[in-house]
C-alpha cells in the first residue's frame, strides 16, 4: 500500500495538483467467477456465480481502493461498504 500510495501522490503531484485526492469516482462491475464454489446468484433469469466488484479512483485514474462483493449484492450496499473503508483510509475526500 505504501508503494501505491506514493506513487499516487507522485502522479498528482506531477500534474499540479496537492498530494492528497479530495475526490474520486466510484463504479462497480459485475465479474463471473471460475470458481465451482460460492454463492450462487439469480441473475438475468439464469443461474450464475458472480462477484461485484466496487472501484474507487481518484479524478486522475490512480486507485484509491477495490472491495469485491458477492454478485447479488445493491449497488448502494457496495457502495455504502466503500464509502465507510475510502472515509478511514481517505480523510481528505470530500466529493465523490
Amino acid at each position: 500500500m505504501k508503494i501505491r500510495d506514493a506513487l499516487r501522490e507522485q502522479v498528482r503531484r506531477h500534474a499540479g495538483r496537492t498530494a492528497q485526492s479530495s475526490a474520486g469516482i466510484i463504479d462497480s462491475q459485475t465479474v463471473k467467477t471460475p470458481e465451482k464454489r460460492g454463492f450462487v446468484s439469480m441473475m438475468q433469469a439464469r443461474r450464475s456465480k458472480e462477484r461485484e466488484r466496487h472501484i474507487l479512483v481518484d479524478t486522475l485514474g490512480p486507485l484509491l481502493m477495490v472491495v469485491v462483493h458477492v454478485g447479488n449484492l445493491q449497488d448502494r450496499d457496495g457502495a455504502l461498504s466503500v464509502l465507510a473503508r475510502a472515509q478511514d483510509n481517505f480523510p481528505t475526500l470530500r466529493l465523490i
